[in-house]
């Protein structure tokens, strides 16, 4: 890992987990850790959803953490960093249908995709894979639905049938020499707005961006441990591509 201080004016790539993980151990909050890292509270939000943040404002963290700034850092594989910047995210195999789902639902965007060449003899998989991920990705932002809550399975039975469902799965795509490969991002996107008087959704002009979770699906060959995707794709929501970190105070 090379050191934070020839990284002091890039963005660098934070462990969510562990922030999240060292902060609820000290019994801190959110605007606590804000307030002793000083930084914004959307900041520490940030870092937590394992957006890139500024070397300063990682530094900062881990300072008001008790630990080295290294140790906040997101581990990457070797190239790994560069491929990021130059547009491109690590998809690897999904072995978890649990997993799979509680991804799905923290999401807010998501793609599902594919790699592998359809023919006869796989198009009942994939097709049968494809109708079963349809039922938890995310809603499109613009559905005529008033407030976006997570969602919830009615039981515990029913969320059980689900992850043993997307299990069974998975081994089926295995045993075709197939594997559903994920990939996991944050960008910031001008999501639309409900209004209760309108009775639809909209954005206005220099509506301010949110940082989403977006989950990406790549249905492919097992052979493959990882997969290169493109970061930008089409969403039906704007992206912008260049977010400013908060200047502590």
């Amino acid at each position: 890992m090379a050191s934070l201080r020839k990284r002091r004016s890039q963005a660098v790539q934070c462990d969510a987990e562990k922030i999240v993980s060292l902060r609820k151990a000290r019994a801190m909050t959110q605007e606590k850790l804000a307030l002793l890292a000083r930084v914004e509270r959307r900041t520490v939000q940030r870092a937590e959803a394992g957006a890139a943040v500024s070397a300063e404002t990682l530094a900062d963290l881990a300072a008001a953490l008790g630990v080295p700034p290294d140790a906040l850092l997101a581990r990457a594989e070797p190239g790994e960093d560069e491929n990021q910047q130059e547009g491109w995210v690590t998809a690897r195999p999904v072995e978890s249908g649990r997993k799979l789902l509680e991804d799905l639902k923290a999401a807010r965007l998501a793609s599902l995709e594919y790699e592998v060449e359809p023919t006869r003899e796989n198009l009942s998989l994939l097709k049968n894979v494809v109708s079963d991920l349809a039922q938890h990705l995310p809603p499109d932002p613009w559905d005529e639905a008033p407030i976006h809550e997570p969602r919830q399975f009615p039981s515990v039975v029913q969320q059980l049938e689900s992850i043993a469902n997307l299990n069974e799965r998975l081994r089926e795509l295995e045993a075709e020499g197939l594997a559903l490969f994920m990939a996991q991002h944050v960008e910031a996107a001008v999501m639309p707005i409900y209004g209760l008087d309108e009775g639809h959704y909209y954005t206005t002009h220099g509506q301010r961006p949110e940082l989403v979770r977006v989950v990406r699906l790549v249905l492919g060959r097992a052979s493959a441990d990882k997969m290169k995707v493109p970061r930008r794709r089409e969403w039906p929501v704007q992206i912008v591509e260049e977010l400013e970190d908060e200047v502590p105070f």
